[in-house]
């Protein structure tokens, strides 16, 4: 039907959806892990710390080139049974948290541990029973931490929990078996699965929140 006035129709503006802007994660500094120069698991592996390079063998002894004495200065030593094949640590004051995997003849496990510099006894050590630990997130004195099927945040002088989730892994459709660096916000901290290449695309995210543990939709 036309309209007798002659008026035109007049277009509709249609406004665009607001997209809802994610918010930044905190800026919190992440463990320093050492890295091999060759593709042999028993060669020294490095990482530089405060302009300092640190060395590490394959059993976990770890020493400090120091680079205004220019001498060896020991750090710590794990002492693993067979081969510690990766490993991350993170300075505090006198003392080091180190988070590594460790392999002996029962298999691959994950440990968390506080030594004093020099030490070869830790002032505490906690054996997870599994592999794939991820890279630390350090908040204050507390590491944001992961492993295969483990999430959690460990307060790190004293050797616990605030909250972990340990029985995360499912073997069918293989979630959860390894996890990227932790995104820690200001009440929230996200946990994203990484995929396995030939076997999964889609990344899962745990998101639990950041004081107490418990998980969020």
């Amino acid at each position: 039907m036309i309209s007798s006035c002659g008026d035109q129709p007049q277009p509709v503006k249609v406004s665009a959806p607001v997209k809802k802007e994610l918010p930044k994660p905190l800026n919190l500094a992440k463990m320093y892990e050492f890295s091999r120069k060759a593709t042999t698991p028993y060669e020294d592996g490095y990482v530089v710390i405060n302009g300092n390079q640190y060395v590490a063998s394959y059993k976990g002894k770890i020493v400090r080139n120091d680079s205004a004495t220019k001498s060896l200065i020991p750090i710590l030593d794990i002492r693993a049974e067979f081969m510690v094949d990766r490993l991350f640590i993170y300075p505090l004051n006198h003392q080091h948290y180190v988070v590594w995997q460790e392999t002996d003849h029962l298999g691959v496990n994950t440990y968390f541990a506080l030594y004093n510099n020099g030490s070869t006894q830790p002032e505490w050590r906690i054996k997870y029973h599994g592999p794939n630990p991820g890279p630390p997130v350090v908040d204050s004195v507390y590491a944001y931490v992961t492993a295969l099927g483990l999430v959690g945040k460990m307060n790190m002088l004293e050797g616990t929990y605030v909250w972990k989730a340990d029985s995360l892994y499912e073997p069918i459709k293989k979630r959860f078996h390894k996890f990227d660096v932790p995104l820690v916000y200001e009440k929230e901290v996200h946990f994203v699965d990484l995929p396995i290449r030939g076997r999964k695309e889609l990344r899962d995210t745990i998101k639990l929140d950041r004081f107490t543990g418990e998980r969020l939709r």
